[in-house]
């Protein structure tokens, strides 16, 4: 990773345009420049998504009563979805595994099914 990556990756926490600011220059100059420096996409949205999903997976972890199976498994699924954050905070290029995506829209679909029981009731 070059020096450059490692000062965009400084800012890939902030949302693309906060970033821009703090670096004084326009979100299109800034989208130039790390296209120049091999980052296609800005990593705040996928940084956000993992901080949601870890954050998700520690609640279902407070409310679950009992069984050590399933508690040791989400305890590895938050350290692994850590791990791949720090990745991703250090190297934006960083690909997220075809695992964590589908942990993900299996959560987004168990938050989508509660809010849909809650509404019906």
């Amino acid at each position: 990773m070059t020096s450059k990556q490692q000062l965009i990756s400084m800012y890939a926490v902030l949302k693309i345009e906060d970033a821009a600011k703090e670096l004084g220059m326009g979100t299109t100059a800034l989208k130039k420049r790390c296209r120049q420096y091999g980052i296609h996409r800005w990593p705040h949205r996928q940084l956000k998504s993992l901080d949601n999903l870890i954050d998700a997976l520690e609640k279902l972890t407070d409310d679950s009563t009992g069984d050590s199976t399933d508690a040791s498994c989400i305890e590895t699924a938050i350290m692994q979805l850590k791990y791949h954050r720090q990745r991703i905070a250090k190297d934006p290029c960083y690909k997220i595994p075809q695992s964590v995506f589908r942990l993900r829209q299996a959560q987004f679909k168990d938050k989508h099914r509660r809010t849909k029981e809650v509404n019906c009731v």
